[in-house]
C-alpha cells in the first residue's frame, strides 16, 4: 500500500515520522489526521516523541527493526523512548547532529558519509550521487531503496550489494532529488510526501512494493 499525505501542510514527511515493521516515531505535535495515515498504511502503532527537544525526528535519527541511531542532543527521556523500543541504541557524540542526513540503513547493513564510520558500528562509509548527505540521498528498507536521481549504475550496483535488495533512482515531492525527505515506511507500505506526482509514486511502488 502507498498513500501520500502532509504533515502540517509540509510534504517532507520523512522530516518528521520514521518507521520500521513494528513502530512509528512521530512528533508530538502530529495531528490525527496523519497518525491515521501512518498506522493504516504501515500497519504499526506510533508512539509520539521528540528527538533533541524537535519534531525533527527524521534529522536528528535513523532506525531499522533492532537499532536506532541518534544526535548526541537526544536527552534522557528521549532515549528511554528508543530504548523501550530497539534493542541497539547509538548516540553520535560529536559535530555532527543531523544523523538522519548522513546515514542510512536497513536490517542487512549501515552506510554513512565520511567521517562517521569511527562513531557508528559497522557503518561503511560511501557517497551517493556524489554527495555525502548519504542519509539525504538516500531512503532504504528491507524490501528496496530510493536514491537520488543522479545516482550512476555503479553506484546502484554497491548499494544493492551491500543493502542485499533492489534499489533505483527516483525523486519525490514533484522532482525532490534529495528523497529521503519525502519518503518514509515498511515492511507493510510506503508514505510518500503530498506533492509526489504519478511517476514518481509509480516508480516508488515498483521498488518497494511491486517487485518484493
Amino acid at each position: 500500500m502507498i498513500s501520500r499525505t502532509d504533515f502540517r501542510g509540509s510534504p517532507h514527511v520523512g522530516i518528521f515520522c520514521i518507521a520500521n515493521d513494528d513502530v512509528a516515531l512521530a512528533p508530538l505535535s502530529a495531528p490525527e489526521s496523519f497518525l491515521s495515515v501512518i498506522k493504516e498504511t504501515l500497519g504499526v502503532d506510533v508512539v509520539q516523541t521528540s528527538i533533541a527537544n524537535t519534531g525533527l525526528l527524521g534529522i536528528f535519527c535513523v532506525i531499522n527493526n533492532k537499532r536506532a541511531i541518534a544526535t548526541g542532543l537526544i536527552d534522557k527521556d528521549e532515549r528511554k523512548t528508543l530504548e523501550d523500543h530497539f534493542s541497539d541504541i547509538i548516540v553520535v557524540e560529536d559535530s555532527f547532529t543531523a544523523v538522519g542526513n548522513l546515514v542510512s540503513m536497513n536490517d542487512r547493513a549501515t552506510v554513512c558519509s565520511r567521517g562517521l564510520e569511527a562513531s557508528i558500528k559497522d557503518a561503511i562509509p560511501v557517497r551517493v550521487a556524489d554527495s555525502d548527505l548519504v542519509g539525504s540521498a538516500l531512503y532504504v528498507n528491507n524490501n528496496g531503496f530510493l536514491a537520488h536521481r543522479d545516482t550512476p549504475e555503479s553506484e546502484i550496483r554497491e548499494l544493492e550489494r551491500v543493502f542485499g535488495v533492489k534499489g533505483d533512482v527516483g525523486t519525490v515531492n514533484f522532482g525532490d532529488p534529495f528523497v529521503s525527505s519525502g519518503i518514509m515506511g515498511n515492511k507493510n507500505g510506503i508514505v510518500v510526501g503530498s506533492f509526489s506526482s504519478g511517476p514518481e509514486m509509480n516508480r516508488i511502488d515498483e521498488i518497494f512494493i511491486l517487485n518484493r
